[in-house]
């Protein structure tokens, strides 16, 4: 079974109109939120201290969001070091098909990069933005989402043997939450 865990960047602050969007920081909201939400994902299992790496995009907004939920879990003593983090430029995107794209390489890619092989591969956890995944979430389970709230977490799982055989409907949704539910 491969799990896809999505974790929406932080809420960001606009209150530096000269930065660029990717040098955009979280707000104060979005830095609670990350804290708060934190806990929430270790709950329901996402495995931030299984995985070698979480593959975050590039946009400081995204990095922060992870880096934040990362120091949250290691005060709690719910992780006993720092997650690991890969900065990934492709992440960086607002179009579902490059995400849908990035995921379904994951068997050529990572199992090069990692050194083991893609049956090995059964779980991804990403940061990234809106629309992107929202549109993806909704086309690998087929469900409408009403909204992909900042620092919201989903979970995805499905039976397909390899990542490129992603398609529409090929998912299950087994967990939604966001900073409000907590």
């Amino acid at each position: 079974m491969k799990r896809i865990y999505f974790i929406r960047h932080a809420k960001s602050s606009w209150d530096n109109l000269g930065l660029t969007d990717h040098q955009r920081p979280l707000a104060q909201r979005g830095i609670k939120a990350a804290k708060t939400m934190a806990s929430a994902i270790w709950e329901r299992n996402c495995p931030l201290d299984r995985l070698k790496t979480v593959y975050s995009s590039s946009a400081l907004r995204a990095q922060q969001t992870i880096a934040l939920i990362s120091e949250q879990l290691l005060s709690l003593g719910m992780i006993e070091q720092p997650i690991s983090v890969n900065i990934d430029d492709r992440l960086y995107s607002f179009d579902s098909y490059q995400v849908l794209t990035w995921l379904r390489e994951q068997d050529k890619f990572f199992a090069k990069q990692e050194g083991v092989s893609s049956a090995h591969i059964e779980e991804r956890v990403i940061v990234g933005h809106n629309p992107a995944f929202e549109l993806s979430i909704e086309y690998l389970t087929g469900q409408a989402l009403e909204k992909l709230p900042t620092c919201a977490y989903v979970q995805l799982e499905t039976d397909l043997a390899s990542w490129c055989e992603l398609q529409a409907n090929t998912c299950r949704l087994t967990n939604l939450i966001t900073p409000k539910m907590c």
